[in-house]
């Protein structure tokens, strides 16, 4: 038999991993949007 405290520990890690992966996730997607962003902006201020 398996301990209950062992499974709690696994699915506790298992929620923060993925909880982490989905955080990383969101970071690297805004980083992205930032990095498409600037560039528009600096073309705008250049052509004015």
């Amino acid at each position: 038999m398996i301990d209950k405290d062992l499974l709690n520990a696994i699915g506790v890690l298992a929620g923060g991993i993925g909880a982490l992966i989905g955080a990383i996730a969101k970071l690297i997607e805004v980083l992205k949007q930032k990095e498409k962003a600037t560039p528009r902006r600096r073309r705008k201020s250049s052509h004015r």
